[in-house]
């Protein structure tokens, strides 16, 4: 879209903003009022960037709201400095374009250079889908399908759908007519880098399909190739995202394995013509030959800050509890719905039920309803209050009847809720075992596939058998780099000429060729909590580790559920047991 003089005029009133890890930011004064001052972007400040991360580094407190402002920030630099580079290695004399890839280029480089509000519009509505501590919220979902062999309406439904959704609702309500369009385009661009179905949809039709036209007209080509390229800075292995919160949660966090040559980024990237699998011509975001250092350093960063920060074992081990709380509160939610007694709870806490049950049977509506009056409930801030609450023995008791009263767990799941919610809101996390390299890689694979429905061979009913209110299974596979899902392509010096090759197969990038035939896969950890002061019977193959629940902490769940110390002792000792079976069952499957 290419804006009026009156739309150019609005967005030329810049605000500045004063960040630690960028300096200063520069956003126009139109995004501020018409997105950014909307209550239901500001509740990204109530949401942390690192869920509980901050029990083991303090300083990680930072939020989704200073972290969305910088992906914009990043966005439009590096949009910035691929039209400046693509212009200089690209359409100078000594070129790897041909008539007609510099007549695309030349095309497209103008639509980019009109889009480059909704870039920046996209950018800082890519997280505003989500839900209290961040991705805890999805890993909740996934924990349900594993205790109850139960998905969740909700389920597959992650947080950048989410934000499509709620950047189309924002579309459908801007007053102003450029906010409307900026919003338009923005739409688009996120559906692109997000909506796998909407991207086939436009790949597979000739009259929108992001290839250089052969012939006259074109102009939808020309378009959707600037929005598969504006995506791609959304989303994508060098993807403005993953930049920044690299770099900014290796700030917070105090560990600088994760430090990013930044400003470095912006002089390396640039548009690249290339053939594609099918032989259409497209353009893609890449990088210039000298750039490769910094893609694979990049890369390693992120690599650095799993092993160190992500999947810090006692970081792993809070988030999986909330994860768990999470789910138990949605179970929770469905017994006092159909009892009835979800209407006699303060306002709070039927604000926070109801949000909860419909973020995980239909989180695409949690903006909808009533101005987004749910959607407002699932921030950190709510969820901690409580929290604490139920720790303490304070909530309303028609809450912990509830749980006690649940048709398959009763008195377990209440337990589950009052130790889970006490380790939190004290910082006392549960017992672990906890398994890392291959086996786990292979274990969690096959738990992935699971979750998403496909072929497994891990047997379900034996495992699910074990997992109870009152053990948890977590984990978790990075994957820093995987060719046949992303090609990265880059400027190189063949014969006195400039080229296009895949990164890979340029051969100035043999750490990342590393990684690729390593299929990508560098670290995996799997996690099974229980809820006991004891470390409990080893299991071969996994590392143990003791806890800090208390039987002070285990006498307070068995008051607050009213339940006999004896029934306790003996849902413990089974959740114990359980948990030593369930890993060696693990090892067992997978060969």
């Amino acid at each position: 879209m290419h804006y009026s003089p009156g739309c150019r005029d609005k967005l030329a009133n810049l605000r500045v903003v004063s960040d630690p890890v960028h300096g200063v930011i520069r956003i126009p004064q139109l995004l501020f009022d018409g997105i950014i001052d909307n209550p239901l972007y500001q509740r990204l400040r109530s949401i942390k960037q690192l869920a509980l991360t901050h029990y083991v580094y303090p300083g990680a407190v930072h939020t989704r709201f200073e972290h969305s402002l910088g992906v914009a920030h990043m966005a439009d630099k590096i949009l910035e400095g691929a039209i400046s580079n693509t212009r200089r290695h690209i359409l100078s004399g000594c070129t790897c374009a041909s008539p007609s890839d510099a007549e695309c280029l030349s095309r497209v480089l103008d639509e980019l250079e009109a889009m480059r509000p909704a870039l920046i519009t996209a950018a800082l509505l890519h997280d505003v889908g989500h839900q209290a501590y961040s991705h805890n919220f999805e890993a909740a979902q996934r924990d349900l399908l594993l205790v109850l062999n139960e998905a969740a309406p909700g389920l597959g439904v992650d947080h950048e759908k989410v934000s499509v959704e709620m950047a189309t609702l924002l579309h459908e309500k801007a007053g102003d007519e450029c906010l409307a369009g900026i919003l338009s385009d923005a739409v688009e661009i996120l559906k692109y880098a997000y909506d796998d179905e909407y991207r086939m949809e436009i790949e597979d039709n000739p009259e929108y399909r992001p290839a250089c036209p052969q012939g006259e007209g074109g102009e939808a080509n020309y378009r959707y190739l600037a929005i598969s390229i504006l995506a791609s800075i959304i989303s994508s292995p060098l993807d403005a995202d993953r930049l920044d919160f690299l770099y900014r949660d290796s700030y917070y966090s105090g560990n600088p394995l994760g430090y990013i040559d930044i400003n470095r980024i912006y002089d390396i990237v640039v548009i690249v013509p290339y053939t594609d699998d099918k032989g259409q011509r497209r353009l893609g975001l890449g990088i210039t030959e000298k750039g490769t250092t910094v893609l694979e350093s990049t890369l390693l960063a992120r690599q650095f800050m799993y092993n160190t920060v992500y999947l810090h074992p006692v970081s792993m081990g809070y988030d999986a509890m909330q994860s768990r709380l999470t789910a138990l509160l949605y179970l929770v939610s469905r017994v006092l719905e159909d009892t009835g007694s979800i209407e006699d709870l303060p306002r709070t806490y039927r604000n926070l039920f109801g949000a909860v049950a419909l973020g995980f049977q239909n989180p695409m509506e949690l903006a909808r309803v009533e101005g987004g009056r749910l959607s407002l409930a699932l921030v950190d801030p709510l969820v901690d209050t409580v929290t604490f609450e139920i720790a303490r023995g304070e909530a309303p008791r028609q809450v912990y009847e509830a749980a006690r009263s649940h048709s398959v767990w009763g008195e377990s799941l209440c337990l589950a809720l009052a130790l889970a919610s006490r380790g939190i809101a004290l910082r006392r996390h549960w017992s672990y075992l906890m398994i890392k390299g291959e086996a786990a890689v292979k274990i969690s694979s096959q738990l992935g596939s699971m979750v998403q429905g496909r072929h497994h061979i891990l047997d379900l009913d034996k495992l699910r058998s074990l997992i109870t209110p009152l053990v948890i299974l977590s984990h978790e596979t990075l994957k820093v780099y995987d060719s046949r899902k992303y090609r990265i392509y880059t400027t190189a010096r063949a014969g006195g000429r400039t080229v296009v090759l895949d990164v890979i197969e340029s051969g100035r990038a043999p750490i990342l060729t590393s990684l690729d035939a390593a299929r990508g896969f560098m670290l995996s950890k799997i996690m099974i909590l229980h809820p006991s002061p004891t470390y409990g019977p080893e299991v071969q193959g996994w590392t143990g580790k003791k806890g800090k629940i208390t039987a002070e902490d285990i006498e307070e769940a068995t008051r607050i559920c009213c339940t006999t110390r004896d029934t306790t002792k003996d849902l413990l000792s089974k959740a114990v047991e359980d948990a030593s079976r369930l890993a060696s069952a693990l090892l067992e499957a997978v060969p």
